[in-house]
């Protein structure tokens, strides 16, 4: 008896094909582990996260004995309440029959790294794509970065309370290119970088492997999900930002499915996430645009 492919199979096949999912989706995503995760919505009801926010609290001293401390704080909402509204991403994968069983290849496994990997890049997109919203903004449309931008952008955050650490989210062509980091390591050796390039340096890290861990106290990462030609004008969307600047909101994780198609000879694999993402305060993030053409 011939060996044939079923809805069986395939089905059974499910646990498999989430594990090499979830494996590929961890490996292709850098800001969700960046950013503050809301699980209120994932064991009760509505697909709204509210998220009251309230103005940052001071104190005074009153040097009056026996006086009454009349001065209050409004508990006021600025600069929310935000909701976010969670929805489905979705990736599907047609398997036929007849690729099942003519490829050298394992199809289940490699279907689950393709649906975790557009779930994955998918899910980053949308939280880089945050950056662009933030009011606060260094160098901008046609300026190369430079020291002084990323000193500004961290003096922004300390200015406005934001919570450590710091994080600097840059697309590659802002570290790599003859415009990004790399060029202002370049220009240490001439006087001109911050980022000097002697023994134990940031400078010498990069030369040796290629990558920057850590600079004027923020971290350093790179995210190829970031629009990297914004308006078409070879400007790069990074982004530098406290963990509290931005809300992820899981409402279902990772899910496959699975449906038979009899009449095509195929297996429609299906793989969604239900969430939300949105800003939780302007204030906490900053926007580095730069040109990178």
């Amino acid at each position: 008896m011939a060996n044939e492919t079923t809805s069986t199979t395939i089905t059974e096949t499910i646990p498999v094909i989430v594990t090499a999912a979830m494996v590929a989706a961890v490996q292709t995503e850098v800001m969700l582990p960046l950013v503050f995760v809301d699980t209120s919505l994932l064991n009760g009801p509505g697909l709204v996260a509210q998220l009251p926010l309230f103005a940052t609290a001071t104190a005074a001293a009153d040097g009056s004995e026996n006086t009454d401390y009349t001065t209050l704080q409004a508990l006021d909402t600025t600069p929310g309440p935000s909701n976010i509204t969670c929805a489905e991403i979705l990736k599907r994968i047609d398997v036929t029959d007849l690729a099942v069983l003519g490829s050298r290849e394992n199809l289940v496994a490699v279907a689950g790294q393709i649906l975790g990997q557009g779930i994955g890049l998918k899910r980053d997109g949308d939280l880089s794509a945050l950056f662009t919203g933030f009011l606060n903004t260094v160098a901008g449309a046609g300026t190369t970065l430079t020291e002084a931008h990323l000193v500004a952008a961290r003096n922004y955050l300390e200015k406005a309370f934001a919570p450590k650490p710091y994080n600097c989210v840059l697309h590659p062509d802002q570290i790599w290119s003859a415009k990004g980091i790399w060029a202002i390591i370049k220009g240490a050796a001439t006087g001109g970088g911050f980022m000097t390039t002697g023994s134990g340096t940031v400078g010498e890290e990069m030369n040796i492997m290629g990558w920057v861990t850590q600079a004027l106290g923020m971290v350093f990462f790179s995210d190829a999900t970031i629009d990297n030609n914004v308006g078409a004008g070879g400007d790069a969307a990074g982004g530098v930002f406290s963990r509290e600047a931005i809300e992820y909101v899981p409402k279902r994780g990772f899910q496959v499915e699975s449906q038979r198609n009899s009449s095509l000879r195929n297996t429609e694999l299906i793989a969604s996430v239900i969430k939300g993402d949105g800003e939780r305060r302007d204030t906490f993030g900053v926007y580095a645009l730069s040109d990178v053409s």
